[in-house]
C-alpha cells in the first residue's frame, strides 16, 4: 500500500497511513500488554485460589480427622463405661449370691437348731410321759397292794 501511495505521490496519505499503522501497532502492543497483565493477574488469582483451597482442604481434612478421633474416643468411652457397668453388675450379682448363700446357711442352721430343739422337746415329753406312766403304774401297784392288805 505504501508503494502504491508513493507511486501516486500522496505524502499526506502516506503520513496518515503511517500514523494509523503506528496507532494500530501501539494498540496491538497495548492489547498484548493488557492481555499479558490479565493472564498474569488471572494466574495470580488462580494461584491464590489454589493456595486458599489447599488450606481449606487441609483444614477440612484435619477437622474431619479430629471429628473422627473424637467420635472414636466417645465410642471408646461408651464401651469402657459399658464394660465397667457389666463388671459392676457381675460383682453385684456375685455379692448378692454370697449374701443369699450366707442367708441360706444361717436359715439352715436355724432350722437344724429348731429341729434339734423339737427332738429334745419330744424326748423330754416322751420321758415325762414314761415317768407319768411309771408313776401311774406304781400308784396302781400300791393301790393294788393296799387293797390286798385290806382284804
Amino acid at each position: 500500500l505504501e508503494e502504491d501511495m508513493t507511486l501516486l505521490g500522496d505524502s499526506t496519505m502516506m503520513a496518515k497511513h503511517a500514523e494509523r499503522a503506528a496507532k494500530q501497532a501501539k494498540q496491538q502492543e497495548t492489547l498484548a500488554t493488557n492481555r499479558k497483565k490479565y493472564e498474569d493477574m488471572r494466574d495470580e488469582v488462580q494461584r491464590e485460589y489454589d493456595e486458599k483451597m489447599a488450606k481449606v482442604n487441609a483444614r477440612f481434612v484435619m477437622v474431619k480427622a479430629d471429628e473422627k478421633r473424637r467420635e472414636l474416643e466417645r465410642q471408646q468411652e461408651l464401651y469402657d463405661k459399658g464394660q465397667e457397668q457389666a463388671r459392676m453388675v457381675l460383682e453385684f450379682e456375685a455379692e448378692k449370691r454370697v449374701r443369699a448363700e450366707e442367708r441360706f446357711q444361717a436359715e439352715m442352721l436355724e432350722l437344724e437348731r429348731e429341729r434339734q430343739e423339737a427332738l429334745e422337746d419330744k424326748r423330754l415329753q416322751e420321758e415325762a410321759r414314761l415317768e407319768r406312766e411309771r408313776q401311774t403304774q406304781q400308784c396302781k401297784e400300791r393301790t393294788a397292794t393296799i387293797r390286798q392288805e385290806q382284804q
